[in-house]
């Protein structure tokens, strides 16, 4: 579990760093989509809306299957991030203007 907590966390930094290159200085849109059920999942989000301090929007897998494109360009959304195997499934469905494979 500890190594899996290490994982997510290294994976956040990951995206801290990925977010302050690509946003600019305007208020920027992102959503997180993630089982917010889930300790690690809940600490990303924290740990994202502590450090970029810019709005955030978190969606649960199931709310968004099938629809997260439309969510997505409803919003404006700048970056989507998706945590776990169902929201990155959904994730990789958005056009390239939201999406960056890694």
């Amino acid at each position: 579990m500890k190594s899996l907590i290490k994982r997510y966390l290294l994976l956040l930094s990951f995206f801290i760093g990925f977010l302050f290159f690509h946003i600019s200085a305007e208020p920027a849109n992102l959503i997180v989509v993630g089982d917010t059920r889930l300790q690690p999942v809940v600490d990303i989000i924290s740990g994202i809306k502590e450090t970029l301090n810019i709005p955030v929007k978190t969606y649960f897998p199931a709310d968004v299957k099938g629809r997260l494109s439309s969510i997505a360009a409803q919003e404006d959304v700048r970056v989507v991030i998706a945590l776990g195997r169902d929201a990155i499934d959904e994730a990789f469905q958005l056009p390239s203007s939201h999406c960056c494979h890694l």
